[in-house]
């Protein structure tokens, strides 16, 4: 089960008739859409990194991208700009008891071309740390296993 959000039972019931409504409607079929990939956007591209922390913040150390032990998660990134500042938020997704998490890039508009890499520091919430499992969801496909659950 896939959860994203609480939805009132009022809503959910409104919904239904209004699907038992439009049952006669000539409507265009659409293919199935798998949720995750409905919601899961990047922005603008980025690349996560291998990179020490310690390359970034002297007193932090492992590599990247890594859980620490106070929930923070640490990822470095590459990106192209330079003229303007890039902010990157921090997505989940909660499915099968394992939480799904993965950056949105917001470049700001810069249309500079220089590389730039920087380490995100991002304190995770307990919705994501509760899960047995978190795995880290990289722009350019696959994932990385941050957390396994118990076996």
């Amino acid at each position: 089960m896939l959860v994203f959000s609480s939805v009132p039972l009022s809503r959910l019931f409104a919904l239904a008739i209004l699907a038992l409504a439009m049952g006669g409607c000539d409507l265009v079929e659409r293919p199935a859409v798998d949720p995750l990939e409905a919601v899961r956007s990047f922005g603008a591209p980025y690349a996560l990194t291998n990179r020490l922390a310690s390359d970034f913040l002297p007193d932090r150390t492992g590599a990247t991208p890594a859980l620490t032990a106070e929930g923070d998660l640490l990822a470095a990134v590459r990106y192209t700009g330079g003229c303007t500042a890039h902010q990157f938020f921090l997505n989940f997704a909660i499915e099968a008891e394992r939480a799904i998490i993965w950056f949105v890039h917001d470049d700001g508009g810069d249309t500079c071309e220089g590389q730039q890499e920087e380490l995100i520091v991002e304190a995770l919430g307990p919705a994501i740390l509760n899960q047995p499992s978190i795995v880290l969801i990289r722009p350019e496909g696959g994932e990385i296993l941050l957390r396994s659950s118990p076996s």
